[in-house]
């Protein structure tokens, strides 16, 4: 069962500064392999593992179990074909969660657009998608227990499960 995330992770001072100092982002400075960057990664991901019980953000499995826990920017930091999205939203906290890499895989990488209507605040963007800040997920989804799988069906037509359900 997919949960909605409650709270956020939160960056120290230095982490704070760090950002700061890479000046205005782009999406390959989320490959930069400095010790900072690393470290920093590092923490993300320990402090989402902590934050979602270690599990997918989007499908609700265990992490680890099916393949390993990726950092996922939930408005895409890097390019669409030719097209820069929002980078800007790098290291905000509502825009970073852990997935699957069934979820977050290569097949997935540069096809799909989840804001539907930009703001500059994060906050005040809407999205194609069940947000695992924004949204209840059981709103969206119904969740039924097979012998060896767990089914997730759309809710009341939901429209923003179904987008999602066609890029997934």
């Amino acid at each position: 069962m997919i949960k909605q995330i409650k709270g956020v992770i939160s960056f120290t001072d230095a982490e704070k500064n760090y950002i700061k100092s890479l000046g205005e982002l782009n999406g390959n400075m989320w490959k930069c392999n400095d010790e900072e960057m690393e470290e920093l990664k590092s923490n993300i991901r320990e402090r989402l593992c902590e934050l979602q019980g270690l599990r997918c953000a989007y499908c609700g499995f265990k992490l680890g179990v099916t393949s390993n826990e990726e950092i996922e920017h939930i408005a895409p930091k890097g390019k669409i074909g030719k097209r820069v999205l929002y980078p800007k939203f790098m290291f905000t906290e509502k825009n970073l969660v852990l997935s699957c890499h069934y979820c977050n895989g290569f097949s997935k990488k540069g096809t799909f657009d989840t804001i539907e209507t930009y703001c500059d605040e994060y906050e005040k963007c809407t999205f194609k998608i069940v947000h695992p800040y924004f949204d209840d997920p059981e709103q969206h989804y119904e969740f039924t227990s097979g012998v060896r799988c767990i089914l997730i069906k759309i809710k009341n037509n939901s429209k923003k499960s179904r987008k999602i359900n066609k890029n997934i």
